[in-house]
């Protein structure tokens, strides 16, 4: 399967700054038909109307949905907006990745990292940012060394992976 016949959605914020839209522009430069979906234009994405996504559009065709867990927690139109979309997913035949990032407010990890395990069945892929992965382990109580294993058996996720922030 080449880059032109994969199809990736992923929900974020309209300023394009986040990891999903990163994905979606490294997946672009491969080939891939990509699409972020967000808040119209000149709507606040916290509160934006979640209820105006047509996800089943916006999926249709879609094999992946990409979308981070910090989103989760930017508004809770953002958050119904981003349940829906892995919902959505999982209905159209979308696989999702789960990008577990820190939020902007590190005090508010926890909320983040809650809000993935609520919805842990729904994930696919699930990619730990490096500089989350000590933050995440002493939540969980397990040793950074055996995190993603035990997310991995614990969450039934097929994937879990990471960086080693020690090779570039």
């Amino acid at each position: 399967m080449s880059g032109s016949d994969v199809s990736i959605v992923a929900f974020g914020r309209p300023d394009c700054d986040d990891a999903q839209s990163n994905v979606l522009l490294a997946a672009a430069a491969l080939g891939a038909t990509t699409r972020l979906v967000t808040s119209s234009e000149g709507e606040d994405f916290s509160s934006m109307d979640h209820g105006s996504i047509d996800w089943r559009d916006a999926l249709d065709g879609a094999h992946w949905f990409v979308t981070s867990a910090s989103t989760a927690i930017e508004g809770e139109a953002a958050r119904f907006a981003w349940g829906a979309g892995m919902t959505f997913g999982e209905l159209e035949g979308a696989r999702t990745v789960m990008i577990a990032d820190l939020p902007e407010d590190p005090s508010r990890l926890a909320e983040c990292w809650g809000a993935v395990i609520e919805r842990i069945r729904q994930v696919h892929v699930l990619f730990i940012d490096p500089a989350a992965l000590g933050p995440i382990s002493r939540l969980e109580g397990v040793d950074k060394s055996e995190l993603l294993n035990e997310i991995r058996l614990r969450g039934l996720v097929p994937h879990v992976c990471t960086l080693d922030g020690q090779s570039e």
